[in-house]
């Protein structure tokens, strides 16, 4: 009988390993998503809502050496666009537009946080940007 339970348990393992490496490899084939926004006079332009507690769209996605051009607004509160790995750090005021435009040099996935506090869910609130080649 306890032989079972440790060959049942062993089998267990091995099975959720291998289901997570194979749900790992499938994630990282992922295709990318489309491009964010539009381009005007050669400027990627992408709208970006923040609100509690989150950023619409997510993921962004641009293009590594296109000049981008931010649209930025809050729905509710003030709220922080920020990316560390990029030295971003943009203020969102209530119901305002806030345009901030940067040109991405290197590709890779980068994570967008809430830089202003803005309630208990603050912590949590993220996005991603995307630059591809």
């Amino acid at each position: 009988m306890k032989f079972h339970k440790i060959a049942f348990l062993i089998f267990s393992c091995a099975f959720l390993f291998l289901a997570n490496t194979f749900s790992y490899a499938e994630d990282s084939k992922a295709p990318t998503p489309p491009l964010s926004g539009h381009v005007e006079n050669g400027v990627r332009i992408i709208e970006i809502e923040a609100f509690k507690y989150g950023y619409n769209p997510t993921p962004i996605v641009v293009k590594e050496g296109e000049k981008v051009r931010f649209l930025l607004t809050s729905k509710d509160v003030m709220h922080g666009f920020g990316i560390a790995d990029l030295g971003i750090d943009v203020k969102i005021p209530p119901k305002k537009t806030t345009t901030f435009e940067f040109t991405p040099k290197q590709t890779g996935t980068y994570e967008i946080r809430c830089t202003s506090y803005c309630g208990i869910g603050h912590g949590n609130m993220r996005g991603k940007l995307i630059v591809i080649k």
